[in-house]
């Protein structure tokens, strides 16, 4: 049987979630911000210093279009965007210093800020905006999944015209109601070896506020003030340091000994050690818009079944795995819009597919499956999730599904998520809160497109194309959420079971450091307080 919850462990989970009570709101959420776009805001804080931040997830790409969870913590430390959305969504400039959108949605002028430099001293310009577009049109470079991505995420047709050094043009064939969501997606880099488009040969060059020095794969990487930045005045520190360890058991251990500063993915289990330490705080980042599930793979046998997979939707305990594993924290879901705040929410989906191991029962005997037996296997960087695993083993077993899983380490963990090796796995996706096109055109997984076990869905894709260009808001809403009812009702190939908040630990002598929309952290006006 898989374990339930100990005295000791419900008393964690009372005093955390009293402790976030406490804190309350933006306190307890950490309110999610944008880089400052001039430097009066950090005019008292200390300049100098390096500042320490541990993860367990080892980069697999610093391409300016890696965007997934391993690569996240360094997309706003080397890379920069023409425009940026800040806290409250409106956009703001960052490499460009004006921007003008046509009324009809089909075109937009950017004018960047002069004197932009590459951190190697390299000068950039609108050239360096229009070569970084043309990898999406490489096919030599179509394969790697970041580029892959990004070009599935640009608007069809687009092009981008350059009348002068400072000016980029995009004009669309269709009208772009979400431009300023992709252009806040859309991180600028420089690939100098289209061989290799994940930047991992030579260190890659941006425009961010720190510039790459050291890359000792699952050991650390070293970052410095690159004093070019075009916030002037910025950043504070000296340098940036990101620690690699294996096992996220060790993330307090660390905060608390000083050999880090700021921890990222600590086990719930134990921040109420870290909450007790007046020396530290710990914070939730649920802006990103994070939520968990579980990942079919439909090319495999018997998951290529509807009903099998909607079996197993209904065979998910998600309160209790939320209870137990999590310590309380997220909300179960059975949906990918689980907010009002997207156009796609529909308050029924969010709980499609109650626990009911019965109906599960129901489903697998429909779908002539007596018995079933299933391989998956846990990332050693993720502790909770090894637990969400024994619970589903103790569950399924009522129902005839022996469920067997292994451990393996970060990196293979990923290699084997990619490349389409296994049955099922725990995963997760973001952008739940951001506009619908951008959460369907970047979550691969989903929509079935890009990934070795996807089976893309025909209908789905009609209604992406038409959300895409749609400048009604209603108009919109109604699409988007047709789309949600395809995924959750007739796809199923993702089974959703919570909500996913990032949780850190941090000193509190580290100061300003915060995310952003897309959930990545901002070092621009992080100070040290020691």
């Amino acid at each position: 049987m898989a374990p339930r919850t100990t005295p000791s462990q419900q008393m964690k989970r009372r005093e955390f979630l009293g402790a976030l009570a406490v804190m309350g709101g933006a306190a307890a959420l950490g309110t999610a911000s944008s880089p400052a776009p001039v430097a009066g805001a950090a005019a008292a804080a200390k300049r100098g210093g390096t500042l320490n931040w541990a993860e367990t997830q080892e980069f697999n790409s610093f391409s300016p279009w890696g965007l997934n969870a391993a690569n996240m913590i360094m997309q706003n430390v080397l890379y920069n965007r023409m425009v940026a959305l800040n806290k409250d969504g409106k956009p703001e400039g960052h490499l460009a210093e004006s921007w003008s959108l046509a009324s009809d949605a089909r075109s937009i002028t950017i004018k960047l800020r002069p004197g932009l430099r590459w951190h190697d001293g390299k000068g950039f310009n609108a050239d360096s905006i229009a070569a970084h577009l043309d990898w999406a049109k490489d096919p030599s470079m179509a394969k790697n999944f970041g580029v892959a991505r990004l070009a599935g995420l640009l608007p069809k047709g687009m092009t981008i015209d350059t009348p002068d050094k400072l000016t980029v043009a995009l004009k669309f064939q269709q009208p772009t109601p979400a431009i300023f969501d992709i252009l806040d997606y859309w991180y600028i880099g420089r690939i100098d070896d289209t061989s290799d488009p994940d930047c991992l040969k030579k260190l890659a060059s941006g425009t961010g506020p720190f510039k790459l020095t050291e890359w000792v794969t699952g050991s650390h990487s070293k970052y410095q003030r690159f004093d070019g930045y075009w916030n002037k005045g910025l950043p504070n520190l000296d340098s940036l340091v990101i620690k690699r360890l294996e096992k996220a058991e060790t993330l307090a251990p660390n905060l608390r000994a000083r050999s880090a500063d700021i921890v990222a993915g600590m086990p719930v289990a134990d921040t109420d050690l870290v909450r007790k330490d007046p020396n530290y705080d710990v914070l939730l980042n649920e802006a990103n818009g994070v939520h968990a599930h579980l990942m079919l793979n439909p090319k495999k046998p018997p998951f290529d079944k509807l009903k099998v997979r909607q079996a197993l939707a209904h065979a998910i305990n998600r309160e209790e795995i939320i209870r137990t594993a999590w310590f309380g924290v997220g909300s179960p879901i059975s949906s990918p819009w689980y907010s009002p705040v997207s156009l796609a929410y529909v308050p029924g989906l969010v709980k499609a597919y109650p626990y009911d191991l019965r109906q599960a029962r129901k489903l697998l005997d429909e779908a002539g499956i007596k018995t079933l037996e299933i391989t998956t296997f846990a990332n050693t960087g993720w502790p909770e999730d090894k637990v969400t695993l024994q619970l589903l083993q103790a569950d399924w077993a009522n129902i005839g599904i022996k469920l067997n899983f292994s451990e393996v380490q970060t990196s293979q963990y990923y290699d084997r998520r990619f490349s389409g090796d296994f049955e099922f796995l725990l995963w997760f996706n973001a952008r739940a809160l951001r506009d619908p096109y951008i959460f369907l055109g970047t979550q691969s997984e989903i929509t079935g497109r890009g990934v070795p076990y996807g089976i893309p869905n025909p209908a789905l894709d009609r209604l992406a194309q038409d959300g895409a260009v749609e400048v009604d808001p209603e108009k919109r809403r109604k699409i988007y959420q047709e789309a949600n009812r395809i995924i959750v009702e007739e796809m199923c190939t993702c089974l959703w079971y919570r909500t996913r908040p990032y949780i850190y630990g941090a000193a509190r002598y580290a100061k300003d450091w915060n995310w952003d929309l897309l959930g990545h952290i901002v070092f621009d006006n992080a100070w040290l307080d020691k």
